[in-house]
């Protein structure tokens, strides 16, 4: 039993950690918009941001390359949740 309850710990620390990473990730690249407001939904503006927003932690996890693959097969999904970094990581289903 206490065996079992380790493992759903782990697993639900895990799930923690994957979200709360992702949602500094899109905090990051949603901070280049903001700093280049021209840059509007530019796909290449968006390829830039998520590249150099993969540093660090992220970076090390390789839960950046996770993120950044899936905001880049639907970037429009990313860009409606842009402001809402919690909504962009649901959509990307990185966070429940």
């Amino acid at each position: 039993m206490l065996a079992a309850l380790s493992k759903t710990r782990t697993a639900s620390g895990e799930n923690v950690a994957f979200c709360a990473d992702c949602l500094g990730y899109v905090r990051d690249v949603d901070a280049m918009f903001q700093k280049n407001a021209g840059a509007g939904a530019n796909s290449q503006f968006l390829r830039y941001a998520l590249d150099t927003s993969c540093r660090g932690r992220v970076l090390v996890s390789g839960r950046c390359l996770q993120y950044r693959r899936r905001f880049l097969e639907n970037p429009a999904i990313f860009f409606s949740h842009l402001d809402s970094p919690y909504e962009a990581c649901k959509a990307i289903q990185a966070c429940n």
